[in-house]
């Protein structure tokens, strides 16, 4: 046996060693984070963002006109949409902004929360306490008379550029629409009430084909869905009216896939802000690694185009394949590229918003899948087709038909005499139209 002495001498001999090699392997690794070079940009990468760009002039842009449509009486509404979007950008914080706008004497919509979200549920049957009767919606029309004519006057806007400032008038407004031309079909005023929805409808799909970031697309997707369900009475109620307009109709809801939503665009904006905000959070350039970033935010997004095109579409599995391969590691934790940590950790901080666009694709099948369900409702009833022969129907209506959850045709409740879209492994219930 060694002696005490001679062991631990031996002990503290490769202990010394031991921690010689960690320092050399720290000072390697350091050195490699410091001087590793950027990368070199994706192939199709830079081609994916090249995108013409034209600055549109607030006289004609629609995010500024609906950005100042509360504008006091008298005032034009661009030009206090204008002022409504500097101080935006300008104050410290949203609520600062809310401030100092309404010392302007905005004038706000007279509408109370959710007191017309019955009438998307067909008015009369079940309304709750808050819901608003026929009388007060009279008087909600007369009382927000300007803010729907302000609304008439930018439908006439040719394009949408820039964020949107203080979204719910519009939603609201398009709300009021929607009652006002329900309330129509009850009056027995069918063809106006008609016309009206199609001329807001036309104006949505304008804007949904223009370049949109996110939170854009997600607003004029809510306002399209709300279109259609608009539509969806209007056919319930006055089936006359798919005699008259079922030709024009068809033409409107013909099946397509995710293209009329311009996702390329919105990525491409989205790009765009994320580049900004990058550099915003005044980091040292001789740190940040642009093309590094690029590409990881580049690659996500090429994936959420894959899966959100895809048929079937399944959302919760697609969104965890695209966050495990792109932000989380086998552990459900964060991924750190060891050899660039900074440029890694700007990477996740740009990705989880880029993965979280993904949701919206959810949004555009449903929408996608209603038009298809009205659509097909005006082949059946052109084509006087029985009850009884209604699924097979369905079944022999052709692929561009199917179910884009399940890949399968539509479904026919004979007891509910509705069409159905089911939504598989989905929080939210089905869709379906009402023959």
């Amino acid at each position: 046996m060694k002696p005490l002495n001679t062991r631990f001498k031996s002990i503290l001999k490769y202990s010394l060693i031991a921690t010689a090699l960690i320092v050399l392997l720290l000072i390697a690794w350091l050195a490699c984070i410091n001087f590793h070079g950027d990368e070199v940009p994706d192939a199709g990468r830079d081609a994916f963002y090249a995108r013409s760009y034209i600055v549109v002039p607030d006289n004609q842009n629609i995010a500024v006109a609906i950005s100042g449509i509360n504008a006091p009486m008298g005032k034009d509404i661009v030009d206090h949409g204008r002022y409504v979007i500097d101080i935006y950008a300008s104050a410290e914080s949203s609520k600062a902004s809310k401030a100092i706008i309404a010392k302007k004497g905005e004038i706000e919509l007279t509408i109370k929360s959710d007191e017309l979200f019955c009438w998307f549920n067909d008015a009369f049957k079940n309304t709750p306490d808050s819901c608003a009767s026929p009388l007060r919606v009279r008087t909600l029309l007369a009382e927000n008379k300007l803010h729907l004519a302000r609304y008439a006057d930018l439908q006439k806007l040719p394009y949408l550029q820039g964020a949107i400032k203080n979204v719910m008038p519009v939603i609201h407004i398009n709300e009021l629409m929607a009652t006002k031309i329900k309330l129509g079909i009850d009056d027995n005023q069918s063809t106006i009430a008609y016309q009206k929805w199609l001329q807001n409808h036309h104006f949505i799909e304008q804007v949904l084909a223009q370049d949109g970031d996110t939170l854009n697309r997600k607003l004029f997707l809510l306002l399209y869905e709300k279109s259609l369900n608009t539509l969806e009475f209007l056919l319930f109620k006055s089936p006359n009216m798919i005699k008259v307009h079922g030709d024009e109709l068809l033409a409107i809801l013909k099946p397509s896939g995710l293209e009329k939503y311009n996702l390329k665009g919105m990525m491409q904006l989205d790009n765009n802000y994320t580049q900004q905000g990058v550099s915003k959070m005044g980091l040292s350039s001789a740190k940040i690694h642009p093309e590094y970033i690029a590409n990881r935010r580049y690659r996500a997004q090429m994936d959420i185009l894959k899966e959100a095109n895809k048929i079937p579409f399944k959302f919760e599995e697609g969104e965890d394949k695209l966050y495990d391969q792109h932000y989380y590691n086998l552990y459900r934790q964060y991924k750190l590229d060891w050899l660039n940590p900074l440029n890694s950790l700007i990477s996740n901080y740009a990705m989880s918003n880029v993965l979280r666009s993904f949701s919206i694709a959810e949004s555009m099948h449903s929408a996608n899948s209603l038009a298809k369900l009205l659509n097909l409702k005006i082949k059946i009833h052109h084509q006087n087709i029985a009850d009884a022969d209604i699924q097979t129907f369905l079944n022999n209506a052709g692929s561009k038909y199917f179910n884009p959850f399940t890949n399968k045709p539509m479904r026919w409740d004979a007891v509910k005499s509705v069409l159905i879209c089911d939504k598989p492994n989905s929080d939210k219930s089905a869709i379906e139209v009402r023959l």
